[in-house]
């Protein structure tokens, strides 16, 4: 019997871009796509959405005014900004990898396996986001119903609600081999 364990922790850490600015990933911000962000002394991999309070009666979401300006989500121009009602709600990036590498050995036959897993990330959930959605536009599709769903919800807009934890475990590779004289 053989076992190997490979285990790898990251920090990352976005060091200067000048005056402080907060980096968007790309031109993403106003198409509903997850927003990506970089800000000086701050982890890379940040994830920035707007966050859901509530759903009112005609399923629409009601978004928190975090900054307290008045206005949900955007400045007056209707652009995010870091002055924005933005929350990091996750990081793209794993804190830890693990692998785990097994291999069993009798006479001639050989039992081999290597499990993978990384943890300490989140993901935007883009299928969460479109199937869950009550929309009369989508009457054709099946609607999924998870215990995270949000009962009455008519409104697919990015938000916190599809950003999840990411981690895992997987068996990746499995086999089994008999050697021939």
């Amino acid at each position: 019997y053989q076992m190997g364990l490979r285990l790898a922790t990251f920090q990352s850490q976005f060091t200067t871009v000048g005056n402080g600015i907060r980096v968007f990933s790309s031109a993403c911000c106003n198409s509903g796509n997850p927003i990506m962000a970089a800000q000086e002394g701050e982890q890379l991999g940040e994830i920035l959405a707007p966050v859901v309070e509530n759903v009112d009666s005609d399923g629409s979401i009601i978004f928190a005014d975090l900054n307290g300006d008045g206005f949900i989500n955007r400045d007056a121009s209707g652009i995010y900004t870091p002055e924005s009602d933005l929350a990091v709600v996750g990081n793209g990036l794993p804190s830890m990898e693990l692998g785990i590498t097994q291999q069993f050995r009798y006479r001639n036959w050989e039992l081999s396996a290597f499990i993978r897993g990384a943890f300490g990330h989140s993901l935007y959930n883009a299928n969460r986001r479109f199937y869950e959605t009550q929309l009369w536009t989508r009457a054709p599709i099946n609607f999924v119903n998870t215990d995270l769903r949000m009962p009455n919800l008519s409104s697919s807009l990015y938000s916190d609600i599809v950003i999840e934890e990411a981690d895992f475990l997987k068996l990746d590779f499995l086999n089994l081999a008999r050697t021939f004289t």
